[in-house]
């Protein structure tokens, strides 16, 4: 008997339907630069719940990286960011061919993903994901681009409307949220508060009480042992 769990989150695949990306990279290293409001400790704890999900753990290995500026700006971002940025291009340029790193950039956090992705001189090991961020602008890489839109209502999130033309947006579908905020956090935490949550200090609850949403991982894995659902659980 198959056991269905149901979530509220629905994806809707614009461009790349239900087929799945090849990686070279039996495991690849999912890096998500999460946006403005972002703690270490927040990240950590997204790193090992993504890792232990039992969808997604046993095909991708996941870092989290806070945004290390106060600003949220995408100039401000890459010049706070310089030293992560470094970092990342020569653990990426040092990594034996074949590698594969999917730079996942969330909100304020899409301008340092996209910035190592263009300073990589081997293309062909990474893959850019924005998560309702900036637009990317780099050439010769791989890249998604993803935002959300209320299922209930005409809301649409913080960056809906300057993703449209990203080529082959994808969009969630959300049900619930009061706010373009809430669609705008739910692109990286499924258990986003669905109540209103604009206004002061409304980024630093994107974060909290962190239930990732993988649900973009769904196209990149190339082993199809099991259905993934929208947010990571299983049709077992």
């Amino acid at each position: 008997m198959k056991r269905v769990i149901y979530f509220s989150i629905v994806i809707l695949l614009n461009m790349f339907g239900q087929g799945s990306v090849a990686l070279a990279d039996e495991n690849p290293t999912v890096v998500l630069f999460a946006g403005y409001g972002s703690s270490k400790a927040q990240m950590q704890n997204w790193q090992q719940t993504a890792k232990d999900s039992p969808a997604f753990g046993r095909y991708f290995s996941f870092e989290g990286v806070a945004l290390p500026s106060h600003h949220f700006e995408k100039d401000a971002v890459v010049r706070d960011g310089r030293a992560v940025i470094a970092n990342w291009v020569a653990r990426i340029n040092n990594a034996p061919k074949g590698a594969t790193f999917l730079l996942v950039g969330h909100s304020s956090g899409s301008a340092l993903s996209n910035e190592i992705a263009r300073q990589v001189s081997d293309k062909s090991k990474v893959k850019l994901v924005v998560l309702d961020g900036f637009m990317p602008d780099v050439s010769n890489v791989e890249t998604q681009c993803w935002t959300a839109k209320a299922a209930d209502s005409t809301l649409v999130a913080i960056n809906f409307e300057t993703l449209k033309s990203c080529k082959g947006v994808n969009s969630i579908s959300v049900y619930g949220c009061k706010s373009p905020e809430c669609l705008h956090a739910t692109l990286v935490n499924s258990s986003a508060p669905r109540e209103k949550i604009s206004g002061a200090g409304w980024t630093n609850k994107i974060y909290d009480n962190l239930e990732p949403n993988l649900s973009w991982l769904n196209i990149f894995i190339k082993k199809r042992g099991i259905i993934q659902n929208s947010i990571g659980g299983a049709v077992q």
